[in-house]
């Protein structure tokens, strides 16, 4: 009987300590919670802004056609936004001394305008490695060089020319995808 009690009292103290532990734990995920709330919230105001910047660009886009140069595109793309000669003149100005325009057939200039139809960012791709991007800031145009992260990944094949068979045949045949 003296053990029951031991170990009843024994509990009874257990259960009053846990009691007290368990109010720290609730408090501390209280704080928590608080913490994690802010930083909704702050995310939430974050997302409203980007997506009204969102609304309010639009893209245009313009492709080199053949014989043309910078000067025939820069032409027609200062005719689709407003102080297209002012605006894209700063973004020539920007790119001039670090951009060496060979341009082919095909390449795609894109400019972003705001809602009142004045540029906001001129992107140039001459290859899927490198971006010549032009921002404008407080300040003016800004140009920037984004060069993406290159892969080399070597292959080796093996095959043999086979009696009235082709080479694309072949390559086929041992695994090389066609061109």
């Amino acid at each position: 009987m003296k053990l029951f009690w031991q170990a009843a009292l024994s509990l009874l103290l257990v259960l009053s300590l846990s009691a007290c532990n368990e109010e720290e734990i609730i408090q501390s995920l209280k704080m928590e919670r608080n913490g994690l709330q802010s930083q909704i919230d702050s995310l939430n105001a974050q997302i409203a802004r980007s997506e009204a910047l969102v609304k309010n660009v639009r893209v245009i886009r313009d492709t080199v056609r053949a014989g043309e140069g910078p000067f025939h595109l820069f032409t027609r793309l200062k005719a689709q936004v407003s102080h297209g000669e002012e605006d894209l003149g700063r973004v020539y100005a920007a790119m001039q001394d670090s951009v060496e325009f060979k341009l082919r057939v095909g390449e795609i200039f894109y400019v972003s305008v705001d809602s009142t139809n004045r540029v906001q960012r001129f992107r140039y791709a001459p290859n899927p490695i490198t971006v010549h991007l032009v921002s404008k800031t407080d300040t003016g145009f800004t140009y920037q060089l984004i060069e993406k992260p290159v892969v080399k990944k070597q292959s080796f094949y093996e095959g043999m020319l086979e009696e009235n068979s082709t080479l694309n045949g072949i390559l086929f045949k041992v695994g090389i995808p066609g061109l």
